[in-house]
């Protein structure tokens, strides 16, 4: 048998008939559909497991076929890095699952597709030794620290891009890959092929790509547009350090198309740039002309996370404009016993991090206290179903930053939040009379020792808390507070919370 073999992680989207007969399909399906033999000799799946329409059990049947041949396999593959850590954590949850399935030589019942069953026929035999192996690596201590590599014993890389609105997952596939090399793949989308990464030893996280100029016609709108008249800039005259929106004419048809990225020169290639993804254009939040980033608000997300412990690492995050303030949904793993001292810092930091012309309107009163929800599990995975059943392609979703669309806005609230609370108060509460970190319940409604500065609010909430509630505690402690639903200022001591409530930092 072949040992150069790739565990890809990909998806296509079954082919479509336009209105007036004819085929349409995206670029990636019908590549898969044109060289499917071929992939077939460099990847560990059958083609037919790319087209099945959900996602997850496809999901499962590709990991399945890459711990039958984990012997062959030389690299890991998956277009973005959302999917590689969205397979290796469906490892980690059904890895038991999987093993049985190895051991037996058999197809649980939970995958129903009967085109993933009768694919998965022709390669499952029982094999009890690698069973037994797949439980030992799962169960050992620290078991996700390097999987890949041990898993996959003869990986020699990890091809994935983990730029751009990729960043956040970075860290997840270092864990998960070990000490296994990441390289980023090219700069494609939907419309043509945007730059080509010629330098694989480069870091992934800062990886730049070069532009080929026979591929289309590329022009450049400087970023902000407001700076210019409109006119654009030519391939040979960008400059270094400056962003702009890339503008193709493609050999299909495409003429002037506003491909949507936000891109940074970092430099030149003989005569091509080389440029950097930077975030999607409109990708950003923006209340009072502060103008924050879908970059921006990753690196005050990433600086955050970092308050969060090992065992309850950020899944994923979005945000919302919510009227005067923005609104950050994060999915954290475990969040359901997560300290609330803790998400008060994270609240803190996420805060104080933004950038500085937030801060300035913050402290002008032109934007609210942001809020940050901690929605239940599989929350993100609803609403990446939503996009796949709107049409977006598996291979190429990403989860969106700076979400406007209400259905979305609406599936994140139905994750039904566990913990949320704002960050600073429109009333400033001083001289508090009480050690900010006597107890949990105390520590949980006051600022901690770098924030003291801060102003905040208490919300009353009815999210059940892990462990003690200490609502008397709660009611003595703080003599005058504003409460979230609007009523007016009052003794809390005079009214306490309802024994389901919880007070939080708001």
């Amino acid at each position: 048998m072949e040992s150069d073999v790739c565990l890809g992680f990909l998806f296509a989207k079954p082919e479509n008939k336009s209105p007036g007969g004819l085929p349409v399909s995206t670029t990636s399906s019908m590549f898969f559909k044109v060289q499917g033999e071929n992939l077939e000799k460099m990847f560990t799946s059958p083609m037919k497991l790319l087209l099945a329409p959900d996602i997850n059990q496809s999901l499962y049947c590709q990991l399945l076929c890459g711990l039958i041949r984990s012997e062959d396999v030389t690299q890991v593959f998956a277009a973005l890095a959302i999917t590689l850590v969205e397979a290796l954590r469906l490892l980690e949850e059904a890895w038991s699952e999987l093993a049985d399935d190895v051991q037996t030589g058999t197809l649980n019942s939970k995958i129903t597709d009967p085109t993933l069953r009768s694919s998965l026929s022709l390669c499952l035999r029982p094999n009890l030794k690698l069973a037994q192996s797949i439980r030992k690596e799962c169960t050992a201590d620290n078991a996700w620290c390097g999987i890949v590599e041990r898993l996959w014993p003869k990986t020699k890389v990890i091809v994935t891009i983990t730029t751009g609105g990729m960043a956040p997952y970075a860290p997840a596939v270092r864990k998960y890959g070990g000490s296994v090399p990441i390289v980023s793949g090219d700069y494609v989308c939907t419309e043509c092929v945007l730059g080509f990464n010629l330098d694989p030893f480069c870091p992934p996280e800062s990886v730049s790509f070069t532009i080929h100029p026979e591929y289309a016609y590329y022009e450049f709108l400087h970023y902000p547009q407001k700076l210019t008249d409109g006119s654009t800039v030519k391939l040979v005259d960008v400059k270094v350090g400056e962003e702009y929106e890339l503008v193709v004419s493609t050999w299909s048809g495409l003429y002037r198309y506003k491909v949507g990225d936000i891109v940074r020169v970092t430099g030149f290639h003989n005569f091509s740039p080389n440029i950097s993804f930077v975030h999607r254009l409109n990708a950003e939040l923006d209340i009072a002309g502060e103008r924050s980033t879908e970059a921006e608000l990753q690196v005050a997300v990433q600086k955050s996370q970092h308050c969060l412990p090992a065992s309850q690492e950020l899944v994923d995050f979005t945000c919302h404009q919510d009227g005067q303030r923005y609104l950050i949904f994060w999915e954290i793993k475990n969040g359901d016993s997560l300290n609330p001292m803790i998400l008060e810092t994270c609240c803190c930091v996420l805060d104080t991090s933004l950038t500085e012309r937030y801060k300035q309107r913050r402290e002008n009163g032109l934007i609210g206290p942001l809020r940050l929800c901690i929605v239940r599990g599989k929350t993100f995975k609803a609403l990446q179903q939503y996009s796949l059943e709107k049409g977006i392609n598996p291979t190429q979703y990403k989860t969106p930053r700076c979400i406007t669309s209400p259905e979305m806005i609406a599936i994140l609230q139905a994750g039904n939040a566990i913990h949320a609370l704002f960050a600073h108060e429109r009333k400033k509460i001083s001289n508090l009379p009480f050690d900010p970190v006597s107890s949990l319940s105390t520590a949980r409604i006051q600022p901690s020792n770098p924030f003291e500065s801060v102003e905040y609010t208490v919300e009353v909430l009815d999210f059940p808390w892990a462990g003690s509630q200490d609502d008397g505690t709660y009611a003595t402690c703080i003599p005058s507070l504003e409460l979230g639903n609007g009523d007016p200022w009052r003794r809390a001591a005079d009214n306490p919370p309802a024994p389901r409530g919880s007070a939080l930092l708001s």
